[in-house]
Order: structure tokens, then C-alpha cells, then sequence
């Protein structure tokens, strides 16, 4: 259900701005790609001391525990009640280190997306569907 977003990757772009055309074209380009990217806003500092947290819980709170080798083996009780509990901490780091924001879904355009020069080829554009349903076709 994973369909591509295709951005041109250069290796090696040129983003000097020797000349007005330059700044004019690079900037704007520049601008619209992390528009469209949209990168999410994060707590730095929740992120170092959760990631500190979990290394931690890791080495010395269960890590062998996960690989059988030193308890006896859960029941599938105790073992849901388990992925439960480490389901619930994760949201709950991940909202410490999000800022209880959440990214945008799949397919979901940034609400402040001008697409500029950049053209939605996928999802849910007709070259998509044509090309998915030949896909399936085959």
C-alpha cells in the first residue's frame, strides 16, 4: 500500500548562487523542497535522554530476557501484557520527543505546501491509478 513520492536526486547539486538568476532559481527551489518535505519539529533533548533511557533498559532491564537466555520463557498472558506496556512507552516517547504533534499521514500533502515546479505524480493521481491497475494486470 506504499506508493512512491518521486523527488529528482542529484549527488552532487550545484547550489552555489554566483548570479541573481542564481539566487532567484536555487532559493526558490531550496524553499519548495523542504516545503514539500516538511520536516518535523523535535525535542532534541527528549530524544538524547529517551534514546539514553532505552540503551539503558536495553543493557541492564531485559535485553537478555528478549533473547531467552537467562528467565524462563513468558506466557502468551504475561507476553501481550509485555508488548502492551512497551507499545504504550513508545507512544509515550515519541510524543515527549514530538512535541505531542503528529507527522502527517501517507499521501497527505503539508498544509503549507505551495508544490511549486514539483508535480504530484502518486497516490491517487490518474498516471498513478493507469499504471497501477496495469501493474496488477500483468
Amino acid at each position: 500500500n506504499k506508493a512512491p513520492w518521486l523527488i529528482e536526486v542529484n549527488a552532487s547539486p550545484a547550489l552555489a548562487r554566483e548570479n541573481n538568476l542564481d539566487v532567484s532559481i536555487k532559493e526558490t527551489l531550496i524553499r519548495e523542497t523542504i516545503d514539500l518535505v516538511d520536516p518535523v519539529s523535535f525535542d532534541r533533548e527528549a530524544l538524547v535522554k529517551i534514546c539514553e533511557r532505552r540503551l539503558i533498559e536495553m543493557k541492564f532491564c531485559g535485553w537478555k530476557n528478549k533473547r531467552g537466555n537467562d528467565k524462563k520463557r513468558l506466557d502468551a498472558h504475561q507476553e501481550m501484557n509485555s508488548v502492551k506496556c512497551e507499545k504504550r512507552k513508545l507512544e509515550d516517547d515519541l510524543r515527549a520527543i514530538l512535541r505531542n504533534s503528529l507527522p502527517r499521514k501517507y499521501g497527505e500533502l503539508p498544509k503549507k505546501c505551495k508544490m511549486g515546479e514539483y508535480q504530484l505524480l502518486a497516490p491517487n493521481t490518474k498516471k498513478y491509478k493507469q499504471y497501477m491497475k496495469l501493474k496488477r494486470s500483468r
